[in-house]
């Protein structure tokens, strides 16, 4: 279990360098003096150790520390290892390279020692191997090996003697391709220049540092006339094995320079499965198994999900699950939910969406279909005003021409439009809307003076208009009135006049609507034709955006893409009219239901206006777009709106302090999870306990999780378990776990351990 990180120092030498470091004592560095160490290493905390000699490997003294560490009952974890002089380029200086080794039992140690003691044993002080007899030479021992060369300076620049930077021309390219396994600093501040220097070239970051003490009643100084090193130990998160060092120098991101996890009360601490208690890392825990074994099922119980489902209960059962403290401040994503999510529109909270301001363009849209509308109403009007004076008949009768009073009046002549009154609310809403502004805290004060002076000349503007528009009403209203009275005045005298006086009256009234016609006519004639408003959309009109954490939260009004709207509104009427010239044709309330799909003519105001309505709702509705801190859009997909729904929750965007999920992988492509979630799940894993169902091999050897939990069903049914860090091998491999349960995932392993092969 990787919840704690470990210190290592794998630079220690003793009384076998004698023959090389002169001017060091370290005579009392050898088998009777090791507890001198342990007691050392212990007292600094040091988790794993080795004994690096110059070209020597001395079996006895492995043994001693070993012995020693069982007799004090110390946790501390001993590696073999040597520091060997190798020739890289010929001409060149050597360069210090560590080796540790996978020793596995008394026959690897004493294989180690007679192959260096054996003939070419070096005797010089200044001696080394050539890099074909030290390969040669790791091949002879036959123990799996971790190489670790000397880099005491940054690449550019001068190079310190015994650094790879010195003993060859091509220094990063033994370090690109492999061949070295981690560089060796000796100061933090080499450590930061190699950092950067590698960052730079896009590669890994598998750097140590250790103490090269020579006398161990000294340590961590190289000896009692030294200064207490700065840097004498690397913090790595592993366990203390040969295959926890290989896996923190094949993963440097997740286990190098790596801050212990904090842990949080919301946190799950353990579950318990096959009568064991499986501890959960704060970090990244991953559940693998054939399918069938009920991972997802574990997963509901977890979360306390399962709800009325009768098999989860089930599985709970067979596994003998319990949790006693189930994770709270959870996110939890079942297989399925964010295409379900996807399908219904979007993954993401819609709070996170805010919506466009409208109502400019409703109020545009509005008023340029008004005048359309009223040019077409004034044509028919003025159509229906001809036609009327060709069917109006009248002829002057002499005989008729007596003194007489009728009273005579238009059918509207109470019906005078009151264009003030709309004007009057639209400024008041604007009004309303500045008060509002007004009364926020984001203005200057030298804003609001100026926001409160254009709200009081629009105070001013709403009296004055208000005004005409009451009067309108007011005028109106006393128009009805005599309206009424003239029709009840006409009805009187009708019933009281005699056949002559009704038939003068007649005269008289046709007469009169003679000469209404003519003069209506007239005055249409000469009435300005009412002028379309404009139709352009003025820039970022119908975005709305909400900016959280990183991310442009971005909801789109369909008109926002629209420079100009009024061909798009054109094309809302039939195929014959879907042009203004031809909408100006238009004479009749015939000819206006013909324009307007399913129109009639008794209808055709009311559809005309139904149809300027279901074109502004079309236009207004909206799509959601994510856009990432450079404003790039996240894509619309589904695998690639998963990925941005796990970047968000990477930036701790949503304050989740767990995270389960079951396959994240799905309906992303191999290359996607590599280049991008797994960077939002590692990001997501330093600030949330995240538990998650994979059946993708690099979610957890690439991702490096920090708890495997692999469940099984062998051949009788029963239930079990295997769980750990990738190197666990407390209660049975979880390399072997991972290789033969996930598709690829021998594959993945043999990628990430390519320079070893098997390790058993």
């Amino acid at each position: 279990m990787l919840n704690s990180t470990i210190r290592i120092d794998l630079h220690i030498h003793s009384k076998a360098s004698a023959y090389k470091d002169k001017g060091v004592d370290l005579g009392e560095c050898d088998a009777e003096h090791v507890d001198v160490l342990l007691e050392k290493l212990e007292e600094h905390r040091i988790d794993m150790f080795s004994i690096t000699d110059h070209n020597r490997f001395n079996a006895a003294l492995y043994e001693a520390f070993r012995q020693g560490i069982n007799r004090r009952n110390s946790d501390i974890s001993l590696l073999a290892g040597v520091e060997f002089d190798v020739e890289l380029q010929e001409g060149k200086p050597a360069a210090h390279v560590i080796t540790i080794f996978n020793v596995k039992d008394d026959a690897d140690c004493a294989r180690i020692e007679s192959t260096i003691d054996g003939d070419g044993r070096i005797e010089d002080p200044s001696g080394f191997y050539p890099l074909d007899k030290f390969e040669a030479l790791l091949r002879h021992i036959g123990v799996d090996a971790i190489l670790i060369v000397h880099q005491y300076s940054g690449f550019g620049g001068n190079q310190r003697t015994r650094s790879v930077g010195k003993a060859c021309d091509d220094a990063v390219g033994f370090y690109r391709y492999g061949y070295f396994d981690a560089l060796e600093y000796n100061s933090y501040k080499v450590q930061g220049i190699l950092r950067g220097e590698l960052a730079d070239l896009e590669l890994p970051a598998r750097m140590i540092v250790g103490s090269d003490c020579h006398e161990w009643a000294c340590y961590p100084k190289h000896d009692h006339n030294q200064r207490m090193p700065g840097a004498f130990f690397a913090e790595i998160r592993a366990l203390p094995t040969f295959c926890g060092l290989l896996m923190a120098l094949t993963s440097p991101e997740t286990r190098i320079g790596w801050r212990d996890y904090e842990w949080k009360d919301s946190y799950c601490r353990e579950i318990t499965l096959c009568g064991k208690t499986i501890p959960l890392s704060p970090g990244l825990n991953v559940l693998i198994g054939e399918n069938g074994s009920g991972k997802s099922s574990l997963l509901d119980l977890i979360c306390d999900k399962q709800g009325r489902k009768t098999y989860v209960k089930k599985i709970g059962e067979e596994y003998g699950f319990a949790c006693g403290h189930k994770p709270e401040s959870f996110a939890y994503v079942p297989q399925g939910l964010l295409q379900e999510k996807y399908e219904k529109g979007t993954m993401f909270d819609d709070s996170l969406f805010k919506e466009p301001n409208n109502t400019a363009f409703i109020s545009s849209a509005r008023a340029y279909a008004d005048g359309i509308k009223n040019l077409i109403v004034d044509n028919i009007s003025r159509n229906n005003l001809i036609e009327k004076a060709r069917e109006t008949h009248y002829l002057p009768s002499p005989e008729e021409e007596t003194f007489g009073f009728t009273v005579t009046y238009s059918e509207d002549f109470a019906n005078d439009g009151d264009p003030w009154a709309e004007r009057a609310e639209a400024l008041r809403t604007i009004g309303s809307l500045l008060g509002q502004e007004i009364a926020r805290s984001e203005y200057m004060d030298d804003e609001i003076d100026k926001l409160k002076s254009a709200a009081a000349l629009i105070e001013e503007v709403i009296s004055s208009v208000a005004h005409r528009s009451d009067c309108r009403t007011i005028t109106n209203g006393v128009k009805s009135i005599i309206l009424r009275d003239f029709k009840n005045y006409e009805l009187y005298i009708e019933k009281r006049s005699d056949d002559e006086d009704r038939k003068s009256a007649a005269y008289r009234k046709d007469k009169a609507m003679f000469k209404d016609v003519v003069i209506d006519l007239a005055r249409s004639e000469m009435l300005q034709s009412p002028t379309l408003t404009s139709s352009v959309i003025s820039e970022n009109a119908g975005v709305a955006r909400n900016q959280q954490n990183g991310f442009s939260f971005v909801r789109r009004a369909a008109y926002s893409d629209l420079d100009d709207y009024a061909n798009d509104y054109l094309q809302c009427f039939n195929k014959q009219y879907c042009s203004i010239d031809k909408l100006m044709s238009i004479k009749t309330r015939d000819e206006a239901a013909k324009a307007i799909p399913g129109g009639k003519p008794e209808t055709w105001v009311s559809d005309f206006d139904a149809l300027t309505e279901k074109f502004i709702k079309k236009l207004c509705e909206t799509a959601d777009t994510i856009l990432d801190g450079e404003s790039r859009a996240m894509g619309n997909t589904l695998g690639e709106r998963a990925l941005t729904y796990y970047k968000y929750l990477s930036y701790g965007s949503a304050g989740v302090e767990v995270f389960v999920a079951d396959q994240p992988e799905d309906n992303i492509s191999n290359q996607r999870i590599s280049a991008d979630l797994i960077g939002y799940l590692g990001n997501l894993r330093r600030r949330s306990q995240v538990i998650i169902v994979s059946h993708s091999p690099l979610l957890v050897v690439n991702l490096d999780a920090d708890n495997v939990i692999a469940l099984r069903r062998d051949k009788e049914g029963a239930e079990r378990v295997v769980s750990g860090c990738l190197e666990s091998e407390d209660d049975g491999s979880v390399l072997s776990e991972v290789a033969s349960i996930l598709d690829g995932g021998k594959e993945a392993i043999k990628r990430r351990l390519a320079a070893y092969g098997p390790l058993d």
